[in-house]
């Protein structure tokens, strides 16, 4: 596994390269259908352009940082309470698990290409529709097998990694007309999941933090609320950066709005 980090990390930028770097998609920009009444309803982005899994997953990771950034850096410059930013930068470190989606390109020989230049050519890589499939074994001798169904009408991402057969992580977003809605999923050592569910809407968004006894998917018409419906969440909206903490408390911290 270590083996495999350090060649994905090194090599991410080539994989980007060859696959004709990561295209910016801004979900703003889309249009929107379904222009619900309804305050809590999300509008869906209106696909004008299918990405490939690597580009979906590269515009993806732009958009949730957004509002995630902000709402960690509030954190991190409140004295006190730079152990939640701590619990919230959680969500860097399972896109890191994530990370061989950057060589899911949608095409079979540019990914195994590029395995092979990592000196990787002995992980299986194969692809069959919208699903994108990476096996291999750790230094340890665990056997990984990283899969993502993507679904490019729709840019709809699921992901799950197996470590000798056994779920680590399951994630899965989608775009929305302004931002994105995405969960993940981290198995825990004592049983279950701890779920981070994340609503970005440009700049502003939400955080939410909860235990689960199974996997949490996502159905496609989540609410703006999706992310504050756990127990223990945070939101920036503006300047303001709002919650409830894990034992209950109400939050209020100033976040800083970046320069466009």
């Amino acid at each position: 596994m270590k083996r495999l980090l350090l060649a994905l990390l090194s090599g991410l930028l080539i994989a980007l390269s060859l696959s004709g770097c990561a295209k910016k998609t801004d979900a703003g920009s889309s249009g929107a259908a379904d222009s619900s009444g309804s305050s809590g309803a999300v509008q869906t982005p209106v696909i004008t352009e299918k990405l490939s899994p690597s580009d979906s997953y590269s515009a993806f990771n732009e958009g949730k940082a957004l509002p995630l950034d902000r709402i960690i850096n509030a954190f991190y410059e409140t004295e006190d309470m730079w152990g939640i930013g701590m619990t919230l930068s959680n969500v860097y470190w399972a896109d890191l698990t994530m990370i061989s989606l950057a060589f899911f390109t949608g095409d079979e020989a540019t990914t195994k290409s590029a395995l092979a230049m990592l000196g990787l050519g002995d992980a299986d890589y194969s692809q069959s529709g919208n699903t994108y499939t990476l096996k291999y074994d750790s230094d340890d001798g665990i056997k990984y097998v990283d899969t993502a169904v993507y679904d490019a009408t729709k840019d709809f991402m699921v992901f799950e990694q197996l470590a000798d057969g056994a779920v680590t992580i399951h994630t899965e977003y989608y775009r929305t007309a302004t931002g994105y809605i995405a969960v993940y999923n981290s198995a825990s050592s004592e049983g279950g999941y701890l779920v981070y569910k994340i609503y970005a809407d440009g700049q502003d968004g939400s955080v939410g933090i909860e235990q689960s006894d199974s996997v949490v998917t996502l159905k496609g018409n989540e609410t703006k609320d999706f992310a504050t419906s756990s127990p223990q969440w945070y939101k920036v909206e503006g300047d303001l950066v709002t919650g409830i903490d894990s034992n209950g408390n109400p939050i209020e911290l100033s976040a800083i709005i970046e320069s466009e």
